[in-house]
């Protein structure tokens, strides 16, 4: 697959305009409007095949999404056009390529093939290595420019789509989760991709992984090649959103107190650190308005996000010769890295199954083929199975089992009998269960707590806590982190036990017609209602729908 030569990264930011109105006072649920987001500034870059950046500009003001698609339409028809331009080969003396192998589909040149070499159209003409003469002709581009936006499909987008200009477009595409949320879109050549759908963690996190890894930054130190004090902008910024409700503060002189820095998704407070690298971005870069700061916290994020997305391409097609950008997500992406090579023409089949009776106490725990999902049974099962003669499923999750086993030491077992398939390296040194032999397989199973679990409390899936020594995990799907960080093993078991339903208070950023809002709400946190099997009458174990004692028991019915 070729890689693509351009690339634009985009980011918005938005004011926060206040509700008015009190809070219902009630302890059932309830959501009320706190916000409404108001896109007010872009920054946008755009890189070369060389990463090279060919603009970046930022933009303050009003009318944000129409001067964004003005920036769009005049940078997007410079780029189809030198697209179009194929630059002719040019050999030179240092051009290095492996004469035997053909460097787009690897393998060795037979006698009697024809060898071509191919350039590269869009740079400045090198010879990318020899080819087969079937490869190359079918080694062709496609024709389009992505526009990059972290986290676009749950917010940027909602910004763009809802003051989108008319007729800005002859061909539209969509490829939507729901009415509300778009994984992708295209007007014309512009095809518009959430970042996120590929690298699911926030952009500070990101940054992070890219320091560990010895990053030059190449982009960011090319950006930023005059500021002495660039060194302080290699992190994600602090923003105070709450504060930033009218345009009239972008001419603000000073930097807003600690308190405006609150975060209403959260409910917390910035950390005294992250308050004083505010204000020490503030004063280094001699920002004069909170406008100024608003263009470096922005053009930084644009930057950042360049510089991760291009790291991940580059390595995406060193692994497997793929470029995320000719794809909407990671799935799609991985899906196509693992499928084998061994035929022009691949099959997905769809089937409607039978499911035997005297298979339904055998597969209670996991079902096969529950709806279009592939399960791998037979993996977690064989091993399960042959640990020991009799285990319990408590809980499930996508990737991994909730299991109970009844062994005198669960530990030894796994060691004894499974040691291939661990990686037991994240042990203490002086503990039995160390063992580095397999240290940074991929593919195999690490323990996730390091100490046996003493309690295990599993309302339904995605919502359990236990706790390990002094350890306590806890989950609770669609609950905020922040709410769940208060709860505790108790609160899990009085839920179970007297058939509870939790009540929790929580803000979140939500869309209606792609008009973006800030909400608060009262909502169930933790609940012992599960629907997804049939729960019998101890009100813990429970019986695959379909299985043909829910129909032929009356017992259990009742």
């Amino acid at each position: 697959m070729l890689y693509h030569p351009f690339c634009i990264f985009a980011d918005f930011e938005s004011l926060t305009e206040k509700v008015s109105g009190a809070l219902p006072s009630t302890g059932a649920s309830f959501t009320a409007d706190l916000e409404r987001h108001k896109a007010v500034s872009y920054s946008i870059i755009a890189t070369d095949v060389d990463d090279k950046i060919l603009l970046l500009e930022f933009y303050v003001g009003e009318n944000v999404i129409v001067k964004f698609f003005e920036t769009l339409k005049y940078l997007s028809d410079k780029l189809m056009a030198r697209m179009h331009r194929i630059m002719p080969l040019i050999a030179r003396s240092d051009d290095s390529y492996d004469p035997h192998m053909c460097h787009i589909c690897t393998k060795r040149f037979l006698p009697g093939e024809i060898r071509v070499r191919d350039h590269n159209h869009w740079g400045f003409g090198r010879i990318n290595g020899l080819a087969h003469q079937v490869c190359n002709l079918n080694y062709r581009a496609t024709y389009f420019i992505p526009v990059v936006i972290h986290n676009s499909r749950n917010y940027d987008n909602h910004l763009i789509l809802k003051s989108i200009p008319p007729n800005i477009a002859k061909c539209i595409e969509i490829i939507p989760v729901n009415m509300e949320k778009f994984t992708m879109f295209s007007l014309d050549h512009l095809k518009f991709l959430d970042s996120y759908e590929f690298l699911d963690a926030s952009l500070e996190t990101l940054v992070q992984i890219l320091k560990k890894s010895s990053h030059s930054f190449k982009i960011f130190n090319s950006f930023f090649k005059n500021e002495k004090n660039r060194y302080l902008l290699l992190r994600k910024g602090i923003f105070p959103y709450s504060y930033f409700d009218r345009m009239e503060k972008l001419n603000d002189k000073c930097p807003p107190n600690k308190e405006m820095f609150h975060n209403i998704l959260t409910n917390s407070s910035i950390s005294d650190s992250d308050y004083n690298h505010a204000l020490t971005v503030f004063e280094a870069f001699e920002c004069k308005t909170f406008s100024n700061y608003l263009e470096i916290y922005q053009n930084v994020d644009v930057v950042m996000l360049a510089e991760i997305f291009l790291s991940f391409r580059r390595t995406s097609m060193q692994s497997y010769h793929l470029d995320p950008v000719h794809f909407i997500t990671s799935a799609q992406l991985m899906w196509n890295a693992e499928l084998e090579e061994d035929s022009d023409i691949g099959y997905i089949l769809e089937v409607d199954l039978l499911y035997p009776e005297h298979l339904h106490n055998m597969h209670n725990d996991l079902p096969l083929a529950p709806e279009y999902v592939l399960m791998t049974y037979d993996m977690s099962s064989n091993y399960s199975k042959n640990l020991c003669d009799e285990f319990g499923l408590k809980s499930t999750l996508p990737n991994s089992l909730y299991m109970n086993i009844e062994t005198k030491d669960v530990y030894q077992d796994l060691r004894r009998k499974f040691k291939s398939i661990l990686d037991l390296s994240n042990f203490e040194r002086d503990s039995p269960m160390f063992d580095d032999s397999n240290k940074g397989k991929l593919g195999l199973l690490k323990s996730e707590t390091l100490q046996p679990i003493k309690e295990f409390i599993g309302l339904k899936c995605k919502m359990y806590a236990f706790s390990c020594g002094n350890n306590i995990k806890k989950t609770a799907k669609g609950v905020k982190k922040s709410n769940v960080s208060g709860f505790n093993l108790n609160m899990y078991k009085n839920v179970l036990y007297d058939k509870l339903c939790l009540i929790q208070k929580q803000a979140a950023i939500i869309s209606k017609k792609h008009e973006l809002k800030t909400i608060v709400q009262n909502k169930i946190g933790l609940s012992a209602y599960y629907d997804k099997k049939f729960v019998q009458t101890d009100g813990i174990s429970s019986l695959a729908y379909g299985h043909f004692l829910i129909h032929d028991n009356e017992d259990i019915s009742e």
